[in-house]
């Protein structure tokens, strides 16, 4: 399934040294691709013949080189491991790396099978748009820190106030506050707040199956024990979802539509409802939450990154890409994976393609989308980020993985590393095989990360 061709490098021209946050940044003017993506394929970003990759207002992403210890990984040697890794073992992957100003991506196998399609399959591209899952963390934390800024908070702030006033609290919720037993920011976002304990104590007949808004009041009336061992639970950002539509409903931001009789909400995240009546700020609610979070989401990290329309619903059925099982064929059935829509823009949800999603991570790290002291505070302490590792005197490493799973399955990867580098991996089917080790860890088995992680270090040799 690997691919013949070379990977594909994306580069920008007339580039003007900038600063912005404090970072060093390259303003991109124009860029100009290799490849040509069929039309029906092409998202927002790539018009590429015109849009700069990195273009944003404020100024976009090239790292100073002078600013690290050693010579960066070699993007064409990372790609090689990645493919030799992956052979015989993925349905279908697309990877897209940003460095220096450049995106160098790639691809191989198939984004729809020919038994899906009818007649002849479809081929993975490095712009197709997949759902992030779980990497879509990453993003939250990005929009807490921010809110947590314009609101005039810290993450040692509680969360009570901030939760839909009909809820019941439980302990850990209550309105009375205490710096000892009281949620905070820091708890949801470093996964410290108990909820995975509370909900490994449940039976079977009463645990929440999902993270929708019914779910996270349900968690919240049952309470919670804080300052609880790390213990990762999609609950944590999924509540956070909630939260942070009201602390951007308090700091400014609305999101409106068309009312008619019943002030009925949208029909889905992100669109706009139809029909008479005048427009109206509405309350966070269960319809209009994640309206909110994906409004924000656009405005204030999408769209600074030079991303457009970026949200939660795929694309028809007939060109979104579709999942796999692990041992597909061209004969096998997929099916198009995407996260309940009342759960978009918190624990997970997000669609985008490598190229989309290696692009938001180079201005993340480089770009003016978040305040220095802020992405400091997310790699310090763990936010956000599924794990970190420590690469010697070179580097350190930052990423989230994510998996949407079931007898078809996809699987992603979002990293950074200190000497600039940004990767994104998207697969669509599970990894079969065990892929190897990483520093000194156990071998890492089946993850995206592991594979990303593997093939930095290879491409980092000196």
């Amino acid at each position: 399934m690997t691919s013949q061709n070379t990977p594909t490098q994306t580069g920008i021209t007339g580039s003007t040294a900038i600063t912005a946050g404090g970072r060093s940044l390259n303003h991109a003017e124009g860029i100009v691709a290799s490849t040509a993506i069929p039309a029906m394929f092409r998202t927002t970003l790539l018009a590429l013949a015109t849009t700069a990759v990195f273009a944003a207002s404020g100024g976009v992403a090239q790292a100073d080189i002078d600013d690290f210890d050693a010579a960066q990984a070699s993007t064409a040697e990372l790609v090689t491991s990645v493919k030799q890794q992956l052979q015989g073992r993925a349905f279908g992957w697309q990877i897209a790396i940003a460095q220096d100003g450049k995106i160098v991506s790639d691809q191989a196998g198939t984004a729809i099978s020919a038994a899906d399609t009818g007649g002849q399959p479809v081929a993975m591209q490095p712009t197709m748009e997949m759902e992030l899952a779980s990497a879509t963390k990453t993003v939250t934390a990005v929009a807490t820190m921010k809110l947590l800024r314009a609101n005039g908070l810290s993450l040692d702030s509680i969360v009570e106030p901030y939760l839909p006033a009909s809820w019941k609290r439980g302990e850990g919720f209550t309105k009375k506050h205490s710096a000892k037993t009281s949620v905070n920011f820091r708890h949801l976002l470093a996964h410290t707040s108990g909820l995975n304990q509370v909900m490994a104590g449940l039976s079977d007949d009463v645990r929440p199956k999902n993270n929708g808004w019914d779910d996270m009041r349900f968690l919240v009336a049952t309470g919670t024990t804080v300052n609880s061992p790390r213990m990762y639970k999609n609950a944590n950002y999924a509540l956070l979802r909630i939260i942070n539509a009201e602390l951007w409903k308090r700091s400014g931001g609305a999101m409106t539509y068309e009312v008619s009789y019943n002030d009925r909400p949208p029909k889905q995240p992100g669109q706009i409802a139809t029909g008479g009546g005048s427009t109206a700020t509405v309350p966070v609610t269960k319809a209009s939450h994640t309206v909110y979070m994906l409004n924000y989401m656009r405005k204030h990290i999408f769209e600074p990154a030079g991303l457009k329309d970026v949200g939660c619903t795929p694309e028809g059925p007939a060109t979104a890409v579709r999942s796999y099982g692990a041992s597909a064929t061209q004969a096998s059935k997929g099916s198009v994976q995407s996260s309940p829509s009342d759960e978009c823009a918190g624990a997970r949800g997000l669609r985008l393609s490598a190229v989309e999603h290696a692009t938001l991570l180079a201005h993340l790290r480089h770009g003016d989308i978040i305040e220095d002291e802020d992405l400091d505070a997310m790699d310090d302490e763990n936010l956000g980020w599924d794990e970190r590792a420590g690469l010697g005197k070179w580097s350190a490493a930052f990423w989230h993985g994510g998996a949407l799973l079931g007898a078809n399955q996809l699987r992603t990867c979002g990293a950074t590393f200190d000497d600039g580098t940004e990767v994104s991996l998207l697969i669509n089917s599970p990894i079969s095989g065990n892929i190897g080790s990483f520093a000194n860890q156990a071998p890492v088995a089946k993850t995206p990360c592991g594979v990303v992680l593997t093939a930095w270090k290879a491409a980092s040799q000196p």
